[in-house]
């Protein structure tokens, strides 16, 4: 009932200024009698007519009776205008010109007044009977700007966005009047003074003072634009229609020449990337959305606008939670990190974004940030599989603009394979086309209207910076880690045919060349997207004797793995291997390496590649290192080769003889550093640790390699021939003692071996010696060098004129300190194996400890010649050969023997009672 009532007033008010001429409003105006009254009134039907273009009283189907109230208000306004300026102008009143600035707009931007959203007819028949009032009512708020003088800087920035409104409005003569406010707009801002206090014209007075930029007005332009495009606005006549008006406007002006022109490129761009976006965001591919977000991340990141910057990361973040990308989610908030600071410094509303209303400073948002980070990178799964990347290119124009003809990197998911991939892109895009080949394509497939998509798999390159960790003791999670993360260049290899007119023989190998792209992305992978464009791309080619080369390096290096792969894991799968082997040995027999022989090592090919020499070596190198790799894994393949796989393994080990007879007889024997398990090695650590009591220690295995313990063995005793481990004296000559400078250090087989060693297989154990009806013992022995030169003997002779006291220095054979697989404490990380530090002085070093005496120890047989022995007497430029045996007993008893050359003096014994030797019991 209200609402009916208010209708009936609108339509008295409506129909009384429809019969008002231009004479009756200067007559009602004149009734006034000061301006301010005049301005109480403009003010309140300023108010009223927005009021009712925004919300109207009429029913929306009132077509006539809507459209009727509008020619009303239009007529109005104009009479209005001039009372505004003909009374407010000198004495200026910013209210008045700034409302109906407002209400004039806003009377454009109404509904009713789209005629481009209504049918053709309904629209010719308005336009036939009203005209368009949006141009009219258009040139006359222009009009109304251009009156404005030097109170136009009052505007700027706040009217920006009003006026861009009013020239999104899709009428052509309308876009073409009002467009060149911006321009006026700048200029004002440009020549405005830079101090607040003083006005517009007084920068005609001192030219020191003007502004000299339009930042304000820039800034207000860009967030206003972002704003409207994505509510739907704007449309690329008018991106086009801006950029011509405006260069042409700047280009005549001599002093904003250079930033007009850069302001209108910039204005430029942004509307394409938000046309783009504002295209795809409805779409159901979310991969696109965001590919166009990270667009516009760009570009505001490229002109510093922190604002929209952080709205668009927002953006993006959302997308990648919704699509379950944790990993490229905590990427995109850590841009976001970088621009706060680790301070108490206040927060301001260009960096806070609309998530976090709760901190206040840049600690907090940067902390709360920081645990969201955490959170995605565990949702991610960080250590996850190794991922496959993939080149993609789109060709033709069918596709949107920000993918034509254009090349990007992909991170495949995990476990995505190419056959995976392709169906994804493909399910994409249903109406492309898949190349079969990786030639370049031509014009015809670029420049047409469909969509061609060409997909490979192509192989990361590590970051130069990490290729530091190469032959470093780093551990191998975080190798193969940068091998497949934060990677910027990427390669793949095409092969094709070139006739070497010096090469007569019908082989595939002689003419294969590849064509090698490197392709560089525009940021590293993984990031905040799962797929970069590529920014840069090489192209080289590889002949075929480096591709021989490379094929050779690949196939030894996978052989190496496997070896490597058998010794951590034992319950490895043996199909691989069979696969490789089968590919190689039975290649070899039937073709093979002959095929390099056939075509690189004869006289002819090295007559006329002279050049080649050195790779040709290289090549037979390849050859000759590939037979220890291969007696290798055909040693693996016979211990895992189930009974159904024997007769391949015979068919293996003869194609492997033959092999073998052949290279060896042609290139030579080679050896290789890798050794199957069962093979003991020993890893050795230069250090001393921090108590300087051992040179060596040993801890018990923590493996999972079986119940075997690592040892030393000494070269000069058999297993045959183990002493037992009862206290019992060496019975060498003090001339053997002298002259021997190796540990042998033995540990029986209660545990797994420790984490320092190679371990011996447990089908090898049994074999071994039993002592005591326990366990076996194993010698193993390891030759210890001095890191540092030889001494002279001028040198020799000063320092054996010393007393032969023992506190001076120490022997240089190696020492031990035993931990049993209880021990804990701060020494539990230095469990290590060394050798004694050339650096450090003799002086400095503490002696060894004193045996610990044994009640029942039977001491008889002193060498009493060598009572006073001591450690500075030992010929440190001679291999001291050192017994030592230990065994760690499930009490935890360790018991010990030593050669007596290397043990410190003891005081003298009592008496013993009984002379005969005492053994300690295990």
């Amino acid at each position: 009932k209200c609402k009916r009532f208010q209708a009936n007033l609108v339509a008295v008010m409506i129909d009384i200024f429809r019969q008002m001429t231009e004479d009756h409003y200067n007559q009602y105006i004149s009734e006034f009698k000061t301006n301010f009254d005049i301005l109480d009134f403009l003010m309140e039907i300023l108010v009223v007519f927005k009021e009712l273009v925004s919300n109207f009283v009429f029913p929306k189907d009132w077509c006539d009776m809507i459209m009727l109230q509008n020619s009303i208000i239009l007529k109005s306004l104009r009479f209005f205008s001039h009372t505004i300026r003909d009374c407010f102008f000198k004495k200026f009143e910013h209210d008045a010109w700034s409302n109906f600035f407002h209400c004039a707009i806003a009377f454009m931007t109404q509904d009713a007044l789209q005629l481009e959203m209504f049918s053709y007819n309904k629209r010719m028949r308005i336009i036939n009977q009203y005209s368009d009032m949006r141009r009219e009512m258009g040139f006359e708020i222009r009009s109304m700007w251009f009156n404005l003088g030097q109170n136009k800087v009052q505007f700027v920035p706040s009217l920006v966005g009003l006026i861009l409104e009013m020239t999104l409005i899709p009428e052509i003569e309308l876009r073409k009047a009002t467009i060149p406010i911006f321009f006026d707009m700048m200029q004002c801002e440009f020549y405005s003074s830079r101090f607040e206090i003083e006005s517009f014209g007084d920068t005609k007075r001192d030219s020191s003072h003007i502004k000299a930029n339009f930042s304000d007005f820039e800034n207000e332009m860009i967030v206003k634009l972002d704003a409207l495009f994505e509510g739907g606005k704007g449309d690329v006549e008018y991106k086009t229609l801006f950029h011509d008006i405006m260069i042409e406007l700047c280009a005549q002006h001599t002093t904003m020449h250079d930033d007009g022109i850069k302001f209108v490129k910039i204005v430029s761009r942004l509307m394409e990337s938000l046309l783009e976006y504002r295209n795809i965001i409805t779409d159901e591919n979310k991969e696109n959305t965001m590919s166009c977000t990270v667009n516009l991340l760009d570009f505001y990141s490229e002109i510093n606008k922190k604002e929209m910057y952080i709205r668009y990361l927002n953006k993006l973040f959302d997308l990648h939670l919704e699509c379950d990308n944790f990993t490229e989610a905590a990427y995109t908030l850590e841009l976001h990190t970088k621009l706060l600071h680790w301070s108490n410094e206040p927060l301001s509303s260009l960096l806070k974004g609309e998530k976090y209303v709760i901190e206040k400073s840049h600690r907090q948002l940067k902390e709360a940030l920081y645990y969201t980070i955490i959170e995605n990178y565990s949702k991610g799964k960080k250590a996850r599989p190794e991922p496959e990347y993939f080149r993609v290119g789109y060709y033709g124009k069918g596709f949107p603009q920000f993918l034509q003809n254009k090349v990007f990197i992909y991170r495949g998911k995990e476990y995505e394979r190419l056959a995976d991939f392709n169906a994804r892109i493909l399910n994409e895009f249903p109406k492309a086309v898949l190349l079969n080949k990786l030639t370049p394509p031509g014009e015809d497939i670029t420049e047409s209207d469909k969509q061609h998509i060409q997909i490979n798999k192509v192989d990361p390159v590590m970051d130069e910076k990490k290729q530091r960790f190469s032959g470093k003791p780093v551990a191998d999670q975080i190798v193969k880690f940068y091998k497949v993360n934060n990677i910027q260049k990427f390669t793949f290899s095409r092969p094709f045919t070139r006739k070497d007119p010096f090469i007569n023989i019908d082989n595939e190998f002689a003419h294969l060349w590849l064509e090698r792209a490197e392709l560089t992305t525009t940021y590293p992978l993984p990031g905040i997207l799962r797929w970069f464009p590529v920014q840069h791309t090489t192209v080289t080619e590889i002949s075929p004797l480096r591709n021989a080369i490379e094929t050779m390096e690949r196939t030894n290096k996978t052989l190496t793995n496997y070896i490597t792969f058998f010794n951590n894991d034992k319950s490895m799968q043996i199909n691989p291997l069979s696969l490789s082997l089968t590919g190689i040995l039975d290649a070899a027999v039937m073709g093979g390496i002959k095929n390099y022989e056939e075509v690189f090592f004869t006289t002819e090919y090295e007559t006329h590649h002279s050049d080649d020499k050195i790779l040709i070596e290289k090549l037979k190198d390849l050859i000759a290192d590939q037979i220890p790799l291969l007696d290798l894994c055909v040693q693996i393949h016979k211990l895992k080769a189930p009974d159904n796989l024997k007769p391949l393994q015979k068919r293996l080990e003869e194609c492997f003889c033959i092999m073998k007879t052949d290279v060896e007889e042609k290139y030579g024997r080679k050896g290789c550093d890798i050794k199957l398990e069962n093979e003991v090695q020993m890893k050795r650590h230069y250090s001393i640790t921090n108590d300087r009591l051992s040179d060596i220690t040993i801890t018990s295995d923590r493996s999972h390699h079986g119940q075997s313990k690592s040892v030393i063995q000494s070269p000069t005793k058999s297993r045959a021939g183990t002493p037992s481990l009862s206290h019992k004296k060496s019975h060498k000559s003090s001339k053997d003692k002298r002259r021997s400078s190796k540990s042998d250090i033995a540990s029986p087989s209660t545990n797994s071996s420790a984490t320092q060693w190679y371990t011996i297989d447990n089908d090898n154990n049994s074999s071994l010696p039993i002592i005591n009806g326990n366990t076996p013992v194993i010698e193993l022995t390891q030759e210890l060098h001095p890191k540092r030169p030889l001494r002279s003997e001028a040198d020799r002779e000063k320092r054996l004129s010393r007393p032969s006291s023992g506190q001076f220095s120490r022997s240089n054979s190696v020492c031990a300190t035993i931990r049993g697989t209880g021990s804990s404490g701060a020494s539990s990380n230095r469990d290590s194996i060394g050798t004694t530090d050339s650096s450090i002085s003799e002086e400095d070093m503490i002696p060894p400890p004193l045996p610990v005496k044994h009640r029942d120890m039977d001491y008889s047989n002193l060498p009493i010649t060598n009572e006073n022995y001591s450690f500075l007497y030992s010929n440190r430029n001679t291999v001291i050969r050192n017994s030592l045996q230990i065994k760690v007993c499930n009490t935890e008893t360790l018991e010990i023997e030593f050669d007596d050359a290397d043990l410190p003096p003891t005081p003298p014994p009592k008496p013993p009672k009984n002379k005969n030797q005492t053994t300690v019991p295990t």
